[in-house]
């Protein structure tokens, strides 16, 4: 089956145990602080408080017409607070589902935008490369985690870039024509295709044969792939697995249905060895496949880059200076705090809407309905 279509099933089997033994083993609980847990308990919350505050305005109502004058004033003064309160909750409450409201679509803005890289160190003598080999070696090209995505999907990946980048690094794709600027990843997990551009086969290597590189889509988003869509021929596709830089020419573009497993083929002998990037054409279940493929044209070592081709590896993004260790290919989170957080929430805004909408209506209506009753 081509990549992008899953066909595999989950089967899990089990065998029965002692019931003493199952008491003794580890149970794993859900996260409390889970989307959907802080979401119900600020409805318990805001439905408590507001039960209080009922039951207290029920109380004062009933002291307010005591035949004391003294306790009837001090109780017509407590409900006066007691409404102030309320109207100041239920300020609160509004402010803070704007501020949620605003920091969800600021999320939201930055999901649509490819995140921008750090400089990669491949250090003096191109050391980087050194750690390829293990990890091409360890890549998983079965494909069997490859299933269909959307933006959600893609911001939730963003939690665990660095690592993925990291374990599965393998080299850079840069398309200037298109800003364009992608790390490598060695293998077929469902994350690699969302953090970069994925290597099909272990034994593909640049500047032979069809190297193949894939990438989820994710509809009507400019993130990944998007732009290659907009590749016209004779545009420049440079690739480097951290020893040399590759150059590709664009020769053809052109949508095919996810039968054409032909553009995936070896070349065959005496043919120009090329590139070969591929995405899906449409939304979530399209059978189409956009396919760019682009021809061999030379390679420059990095080293000789370093002093003829300057500005070439600073759009690239690589330095050779200092020493990689363990093959880091990011030092730095890609994402700060903040902005992760920004995405996971508008992520999970987009994944179940009416589970956002109907929690901030309650939260609204159960002070106004207060405020109506008094």
């Amino acid at each position: 089956t081509p990549p992008g279509i899953n066909t595999y099933r989950l089967l899990v089997n089990g065998h029965r145990i002692p019931y003493a033994k199952a008491e003794k083993m580890p149970i794993n609980k859900r996260n409390f602080w889970s989307y959907q847990s802080i979401v119900l308990s600020s409805l318990l919350f805001c439905f408590v408080v507001f039960m209080i505050l009922y039951l207290l305005h029920r109380y004062f109502m009933k002291k307010s017409k005591s035949e004391d004058e003294t306790i009837r004033n001090k109780a017509k003064k407590r409900m006066k607070h007691l409404i102030y309160v309320t109207r100041a909750l239920f300020v609160t409450l509004l402010v803070t589902m704007i501020g949620v409201l605003v920091v969800a679509i600021y999320g939201y803005l930055l999901m649509k935008q490819n995140t921008e890289l750090p400089p990669v160190q491949v250090g003096e003598t191109s050391q980087l490369a050194s750690y390829t080999p293990d990890k091409i070696l360890n890549g998983d090209y079965e494909g069997k985690e490859i299933a269909s995505v959307n933006i959600a999907n893609y911001a939730e990946a963003k939690k665990n870039m660095q690592k993925n980048v990291n374990d599965w690094g393998v080299g850079k794709l840069y398309i200037p024509s298109q800003e364009i600027n992608l790390p490598i990843l060695a293998g077929l997990k469902n994350e690699n295709l969302l953090n970069g551009a994925s290597t099909f086969r272990q034994d593909q290597k640049l500047g032979l044969d069809n190297y193949v590189l894939l990438a989820h889509n994710i509809y009507e988003t400019d993130v990944l792939f998007n732009r290659i869509s907009e590749l016209k021929k004779g545009e420049e596709i440079y690739a480097t697995d951290f020893q040399d830089i590759y150059i590709y020419k664009v020769f053809e573009n052109k949508v095919v249905r996810d039968t054409e497993v032909d553009v995936v083929e070896r070349r065959k002998e005496g043919e120009s060895p090329i590139i070969t990037l591929i995405r899906c054409e449409g939304n979530i279940g399209t059978i189409y496949r956009r396919i760019v493929q682009g021809e061999f044209v030379k390679t420059i070592p990095l080293s000789e880059a370093k002093q003829t081709s300057k500005p070439l590896l600073q759009e690239m993004k690589l330095e050779m200076s200092g020493t990689p260790k363990n093959g880091i290919y990011l030092k730095d989170p890609p994402i700060s705090v903040f902005h992760l957080f920004c995405m996971n929430l508008a992520a999970n805004i987009l994944a179940d809407p009416m589970q956002v909408l109907i929690p901030l209506v309650l939260l609204l209506v159960l002070p106004i309905l207060f405020l109506a009753i008094i």
